[in-house]
């Protein structure tokens, strides 16, 4: 049996998606790597990791809507994240 190991620091959510898992690590510093949210399939092996701005602050949550759409939240907003791609959209800016 293999265990995921985290990227950064402790996985916070893991979301099933049938062919992998989207990861959410939380206390997470953003110069030390690409994200803090990322997707794995059934080995382990990164599929995707959701870009972010350096400059910007980490992702802190990630929610599934009645619709079934994944919405991520980090410290500016919130996003609606396709969970094949990773790709972030229809961003809604809140500060």
């Amino acid at each position: 049996m293999r265990i995921l190991q985290p990227k950064h620091s402790m996985i916070e959510k893991m979301i099933d998606t049938g062919d992998g898992f989207i990861i959410l690590e939380d206390d997470w510093d953003p110069k030390k790597g690409k994200s803090n949210l990322y997707k794995v399939d059934k080995n382990f092996e990164i599929i995707w990791e959701a870009d972010r701005d350096p400059n910007l602050s980490a992702f802190y949550n990630i929610t599934i809507r009645n619709d079934d759409k994944l919405i991520i939240y980090d410290g500016c907003g919130e996003a609606e994240l396709n969970p094949d791609t990773g790709e972030l959209t229809n961003w809604i800016l809140t500060k």
